[in-house]
């Protein structure tokens, strides 16, 4: 328009020159902020309810409910860790030569425990609760855990593999809340979920612990 009056455009263009320039670094900076915020919001915890009381230690938790009494017995408790590999049916030392340490290899009458609980458990809950059975991936990508809040907090605590696309061992939580049967419609009720899975966690303790079991979720 200022050609065709006969006028000099170039100071117009130059400064169209500089805006394009300087809206292209703000995008760049934009999107620097946002990732900086997602990484400071996923450190985040979820807000407590007001009912929860606030406290320094778990001295001060409030006993909301208690069903049954504790068991007293007449003769010192032994861990399970040290009954169940004096029965020669917890086995850390054959674990570690198949897998690695943080690993336990279960025999006869407790393998067989491991199995029934976790079909007891499905069973109760699929056949007298009406829950939705669920077998779900043990590998999930990162986008799953950062959904349910296993990412950035627990990073070190998870088994990763690598390649092709980086997948990290887990519960059944995060698959199930990333699965097509955790969406919940409007109006309606949201769908009730079992499974069976393999809890693989990386556990520091001073002495070893099994970190694969059958739990709940």
């Amino acid at each position: 328009m200022l050609k065709g009056r006969g006028e000099d455009a170039a100071p117009v263009m130059a400064q169209v020159a500089a805006l394009k320039s300087e809206l292209e670094a703000n995008e760049v900076r934009l999107g620097e902020l946002l990732k900086e915020l997602d990484a400071f919001l996923a450190l985040l915890p979820n807000l407590p309810d007001e009912s929860v009381p606030i406290g320094k230690s778990e001295a001060d938790n409030v006993e909301v409910k208690c069903w049954g009494a504790p068991r007293v017995f007449d003769f010192a408790v032994k861990d399970h860790v040290d009954l169940g590999e004096a029965l020669g049916q917890l086995d850390f030392a054959t674990a570690a030569k198949i897998a690695g340490t943080r690993f336990s290899l279960m025999r006869g009458q407790l393998a067989r425990l491991h199995r029934a609980l976790a079909q007891f458990m499905l069973d109760t809950h699929t056949i007298e609760h009406d829950y939705l059975e669920v077998y779900a991936p043990y590998l999930v990508n990162a986008a799953s855990l950062l959904g349910t809040g296993q990412l950035p907090k627990f990073e070190e605590d998870l088994f990763k593999i690598c390649a092709p696309t980086p997948s990290r061992c887990t519960s059944f939580r995060p698959p199930k809340c990333r699965s097509p049967t955790s969406s919940v419609a409007r109006f309606s009720p949201p769908t009730r979920c079992r499974s069976g899975s393999s809890a693989i966690r990386r556990v520091f303790a001073p002495k070893p612990a099994p970190t694969v079991a059958t739990r709940a979720a």
